[in-house]
């Protein structure tokens, strides 16, 4: 059933227009049970991610929710809006939508997050002619994160269709810079920003 739920999401987001020079991401990253740690569920990752404080501890900065008529909340639900990377109360990096959440009855069955995904790099084209709007860059992308259980822990498989593929330079506090398809780049900074901080979060929380 649960299979069949998110085909029904994917086959939704086929309707969505797309643009013609975008890039679609698929990962599956595994999370291993520690002795003495937590056992990792889907749904202590899944209630992770949509958790202000549980978000920030992952990523290290700050998470701002908002409910559609502004208010501020401490966990997101389906029509909030979650603002991370926050440098300041001004600056976030990272804008989400959450456009479905399916939670499964018990902590170890399936659960489905899917978010409308945008991130400032959409605004950061070497070529300013591949930008389609002067404030958004490009349409948001959709990003589907399903939680699922193994034997020996849980996953996390990612699906992000519509990621930008025009070349950007994005230029990080140390003053370094990452140059390439945009698309390339998100890819790699689900890794190094999410995926790796998720496993320091994971072993810091005991039984």
């Amino acid at each position: 059933m649960r299979g069949f739920i998110k085909n029904i999401i994917l086959a939704n987001l086929l309707l969505i227009p797309l643009m013609v020079n975008a890039g679609n991401i698929s990962q599956t990253i595994h999370f291993t049970n520690a002795k003495g740690k937590a056992e990792v569920t889907p749904r202590l990752l899944y209630n992770a991610y949509l958790n202000a404080n549980d978000h920030e501890q992952i990523t290290g900065l700050p998470v701002k929710i908002f409910s559609p008529d502004q208010k501020m909340k401490s966990m997101a639900g389906v029509g909030d809006t979650m603002n991370a990377f926050c440098f300041s109360k001004e600056r976030c990096g990272l804008r989400l939508k959450v456009l479905d959440l399916q939670k499964g009855v018990h902590e170890h069955d399936p659960h489905t997050i899917v978010l409308s995904w945008w991130n400032f790099g959409w605004l950061q084209a070497i070529d300013k002619q591949d930008l389609m709007d002067p404030k958004m860059g490009s349409q948001e992308s959709i990003a589907i994160l399903s939680f699922k259980n193994t034997k020996t822990g849980s996953q996390i498989e990612l699906t992000q269709v519509n990621v930008p593929d025009y070349k950007v330079k994005i230029d990080s506090p140390d003053g370094s810079s990452e140059i390439g398809p945009l698309s390339q780049i998100v890819s790699t900074h689900w890794n190094t920003l999410y995926w790796d901080q998720y496993r320091r979060y994971l072993a810091t929380i005991s039984n």
